[in-house]
């Protein structure tokens, strides 16, 4: 029985090595796919808010100095088409 253990000890403590070993590199390789997504979630969060910004700021500034040359523009507005009063009607959908 002790010739079996000797030989068989061996072979456990390098198995439970090798275990361990690989437990360690796969709990980095996930903490660090953890940490990239996080981190490329974070810049996009940031870029979406500084681009918010800027696109507000820019509609501002455009609001300001355009709408006051344009805003006669809305009162006369004269459409280029009209529509005979004989063909308009309402059509059933089947």
């Amino acid at each position: 029985m002790k010739n079996k253990m000797q030989f068989m000890l061996p072979k456990i403590i390098g198995i439970t090595i090798l275990a361990g070993i690989l437990t360690i590199v796969a709990a980095t390789i996930f903490k660090l796919l953890l940490a990239g997504t996080l981190l490329f979630g974070a810049v996009l969060l940031l870029k979406k808010f500084a681009g918010k910004r800027r696109d507000q700021l820019s509609y501002n500034e455009g609001n300001q100095n355009s709408f006051e040359g344009n805003k006669s523009s809305f009162n006369n507005f004269k459409p280029n088409f009209q529509v005979a009063k004989n063909e308009a009607a309402i059509y059933p959908v089947y």
